[in-house]
């Protein structure tokens, strides 16, 4: 897990990969961003 801030806003980021083969590599299949709420929500 990842966390970023873009813009004063963060989110937590995750990311799940394949590995499809030797010639095709890794693949992501699915990417979720969860938005980190703030000390004022």
């Amino acid at each position: 897990m990842d966390e970023t801030t873009i813009e004063g806003r963060r989110a937590r980021r995750s990311s799940l990969w394949r590995r499809l083969g030797e010639e095709t590599g890794w693949r992501m299949y699915h990417h979720q961003a969860t938005p980190v709420p703030t000390q004022d929500d």
